[in-house]
């Protein structure tokens, strides 16, 4: 979409086009950098999307990653609901920990193959996937 809109946006605006316009070659510049900016918009999300992704085991589909906000979106809530899931909150008996534990392994499809323990050690004891979640991507 981005292209395509690019394409007709500059041959509309094309210096070549316009000689007798002063502000064509700036309008065409505006219009590449934002075009730009939009394409780099769209990498991060596809590579924020690939890591969320990969850290639950999984890998993103084409599809996924033609138009990666939706996508993006939804396995950034699934990777949170698994990190809450696992985790819980405050203090919990080790009964109820136990059964989060084994509802959270019994769901393994809806987390692709994640492992409960390397996802743990990728939230807790690394930092990117916070500094992910902190990011202009997600955000």
């Amino acid at each position: 979409d981005i292209a395509y809109a690019y394409r007709q946006l500059s041959r509309a605006l094309h210096p070549d086009k316009n000689p007798d316009l002063d502000k064509a070659q700036a309008a065409f510049h505006r219009l590449s950098e934002a075009s730009e900016e939009l394409r780099q918009g769209l990498q991060e999300q596809r590579n924020a999307l690939k890591l969320i992704v990969g850290v639950m085991g999984g890998t993103a589909t084409e599809m996924m990653l033609e138009r990666p906000q939706e996508a993006l979106f939804a396995e950034a809530c699934r990777l949170l609901c698994a990190v809450c899931g696992i985790v819980t909150e405050g203090e919990v008996s080790h009964v109820a920990q136990a059964r989060a534990q084994i509802k959270f392994q019994r769901s393994s499809r809806m987390f692709y193959s994640c492992h409960m323990q390397t996802l743990m050690s990728e939230w807790f004891e690394k930092t990117h996937l916070l500094d992910l979640y902190a990011s202009v991507p997600i955000r």
